[in-house]
């Protein structure tokens, strides 16, 4: 029986997108179903555990060492030879040698480094540039998430002369959450997303601001680690606190259970990000039936079932008049029926299960 290990050392962070990404995929693996054997690695092996749970043949290493350069050098090396892996799945890096007798399975989210490079500082983009030169030649199979970062991956790396598979993120439709958050007002806007210029909180806060929604009694609530401080956000959201400070409210390292309480209690779902390799709050929302506004830009540009919910993150104007529509329009029968409609084509076009099918497929016959 053929035997994969996969690097899971993100579980021993703090949440994101490949994280999200690894339990999707991996969550779907049984022994008794999948005729290969399953491997996890990282520090902290009882959370592991908790997330995949111990009862689907899934085994689990402890790693030793917390240094990314020992890490990939020694320690991973080490136990590949010593287990005899025939895969190992990675995600952005490798280790530096190649192995001869495991195949290297590595998972490019995006590059937006290379699109965007605004965005990035000089030293992030040239260290990621020569690390993507060095690791993608080296992978045997090349993975991404959607169809805009496969085709930017062929459009920087040309010459490498490897072509990805598409795994995209899927999305769950979770059960009604236990959690229950106290929060002094009942409705809101939400926005799930770390804080840095390319997710493009201002436009929201602008037009928050500028419509004064703490009026009508509609609060605004951020989800997301504070990643890169920018002075212009900074002002807005000491503005914010002055004015609106009992209906604004920011939230970071919440739980699965209180982002699922977030998301089903809110009003209405933004999503303004400038470019994504894939996005997948706007999903998360839109699955539960919750009006969302999405950027219709970078890997945003497939989710064309957001239709009249979609909208240029660049263009004010047209993200207020959709805003305001959405929030006098919230329970009319058109909403409603759009948000259904959105529902069942998430529910249909991301499922974690094809993407792991395609991930078994390379494995068995591999």
């Amino acid at each position: 029986m053929k035997k994969l290990l996969v690097d899971a050392h993100v579980f021993d962070y703090i949440h994101e997108g490949v994280r999200t990404y690894i339990k999707g995929l991996y969550s779907n693996y049984s022994l008794e179903k999948d005729s290969y054997e399953l491997t996890l690695i990282a520090h902290d092996i009882q959370n592991l555990k908790n997330e995949f749970g111990e009862n689907k043949g899934i085994k689990y290493i402890k790693l030793r060492f917390k240094n990314k350069f020992v890490r990939y050098f020694y320690e991973i090396p080490k136990i590949i030879r010593k287990y005899k892996f025939d895969f190992a799945h990675f995600n952005y890096a490798l280790p530096f040698f190649k192995s001869k007798s495991c195949k290297y399975i590595l998972t490019i989210h995006d590059v937006l480094f290379l699109d965007f490079p605004s965005y990035f500082s000089l030293n992030y983009r040239v260290k990621h540039s020569i690390l993507f030169n060095f690791f993608i030649p080296r992978s045997d199979i090349l993975l991404t998430v959607s169809n805009y970062s496969k085709n930017q991956i062929l459009n920087h790396f040309s010459h490498l002369n490897l072509s990805p598979l598409v795994t995209p993120n899927g999305v769950d439709s979770k059960n009604k959450s236990d959690c229950e958050i106290v929060l002094p007002f009942e409705k809101y806007i939400l926005l799930v997303s770390r804080i840095e210029p390319r997710k493009n909180h201002k436009i929201l806060l602008d037009t928050y601001l500028k419509l004064q929604l703490w009026r009508r009694d509609i609060g605004l609530v951020l989800v997301g680690n504070y990643m890169h401080e920018t002075k212009e956000i900074e002002e807005l959201l000491k503005e914010l606190k002055r004015k609106a400070n009992n209906h604004f409210q920011m939230r970071d390292n919440v739980s699965d259970l209180e982002l699922n309480f977030l998301y089903e209690n809110s009003t209405l779902c933004v999503y303004p990000s400038y470019c994504e390799g894939f996005g997948i709050p706007p999903l998360e929302s839109g699955i539960r039936n919750i009006p969302t506004l999405c950027s219709n830009q970078t890997a945003m540009k497939d989710f064309d079932f957001f239709g009249h919910f979609h909208f240029d993150p660049h263009d004010y104007y047209e993200f207020e008049s959709k805003l305001l529509y959405c929030l006098d329009s919230v329970n009319s029968v058109s909403i409603t029926k759009s948000c259904f409609e959105i529902s069942s084509e998430i529910k249909k076009r991301f499922d974690w299960k094809i993407s792991y099918n395609t991930i078994k497929e390379v494995i068995v016959e591999g």
